[in-house]
């Protein structure tokens, strides 16, 4: 197994791991902290260490050295693992475990919405209107909105994270010429 592809798949396992570890605390102490701040952070932090991590790893496994493409594929790779593992355990989570989670994530997007419109000094009439759209959203975790967030990950969130993973790993050969 390329060692690219075989840290992006060890790394990423560790990190979907670590991120539902992560979640299970979070729940255990209060459901609501899932839509906290701390979850959001952490939800984004976890993965890039891990991405840094392969990369470095496979890094080190190659003598010191590592393409640009090597870099990319370790940290692009662990990202996707990761965001998969994550995504499905919250399918779970939201539709198994505790499908009052739903109500709570309704709850906080009217809340959420009350305060921006407010910060932005909305009249009543705009937030009443706005509220009424919140609450008719479908906010539930179904098999469409899975999908929908992966491919989104994977096309827009980590060849971002990876690109300038790459970059910092990045240490091209020199010839025996030194170049």
């Amino acid at each position: 197994m390329d060692t690219a592809f075989g840290n992006g798949i060890k790394y990423g396992v560790l990190s979907g791991l670590l991120s539902i570890i992560i979640t299970v605390v979070l729940y255990v102490i209060s459901p609501s902290m899932l839509l906290s701040w701390t979850a959001s952070i952490l939800g984004i932090l976890v993965p890039i260490v891990f991405m840094f991590i392969a990369a470095t790893a496979t890094k080190k496994r190659n003598a010191g050295y590592l393409t640009f493409g090597q870099g990319f594929f370790s940290a692009y790779s662990t990202y996707i693992i990761a965001s998969i593992i994550g995504v499905l355990f919250t399918y779970v989570l939201y539709n198994y475990i505790d499908p009052g989670l739903n109500a709570l994530l309704k709850e906080y997007a009217v809340t959420s919405t009350i305060w921006m419109m407010e910060l932005f000094g909305a009249n009543a009439d705009t937030i009443e209107q706005a509220i009424d759209q919140v609450q008719q959203e479908d906010v539930s975790f179904g098999l469409s909105q899975i999908i929908q967030g992966v491919l989104l990950t994977a096309i827009f969130i980590a060849p971002f994270f990876s690109v300038i993973i790459a970059a910092i790993t990045y240490k091209k050969r020199r010839d025996v010429y030194g170049r």
